[in-house]
C-alpha cells in the first residue's frame, strides 16, 4: 500500500496513524540537506540520446552508458565521481 493512502484513511477512520511526524522527520531532513549540498548538474549533450518509435516520434530519451556506469559503481561501492566517470561531480558534505 502507498504510505500516504494508508496514513489518510488511518485520519479518517480515527485511528492511529502507522507512521507519525517523528518516523519522518528524519526524511524531510536527509531531503532538504540533499537540496542544499549540490546544484543539478546536466549530463554532457553528447550522452543524451533520442529513442525513435514505429512511428518516428522520439518517445523516450536517455542517457548513454549511465547504466553500466551506475552498476559499476553499485559493484564497486564508489560514487560516480570516485570512479572516475567524466561527468560525474562531487557534491559537498553536510553535517547533521
Amino acid at each position: 500500500d502507498n504510505k500516504l493512502w494508508t496514513t489518510i484513511a488511518a485520519l479518517k477512520a480515527g485511528k492511529t496513524v502507522p507512521c507519525g511526524p517523528e518516523a519522518a522527520l528524519p526524511q524531510v531532513i536527509c531531503v532538504n540537506g540533499i537540496q542544499e549540498v549540490s546544484t543539478i548538474h546536466s549530463f554532457p549533450d553528447a550522452l543524451i540520446k533520442h529513442q525513435i518509435n514505429d512511428r518516428g516520434e522520439a518517445d523516450r530519451v536517455y542517457v548513454e552508458g549511465l547504466t553500466q556506469a551506475l552498476m559499476g559503481c553499485y559493484e564497486e561501492r564508489l560514487l560516480p565521481h570516485e570512479a572516475g566517470i567524466p561527468w560525474a561531480q562531487a557534491g559537498k558534505t553536510k553535517h547533521f
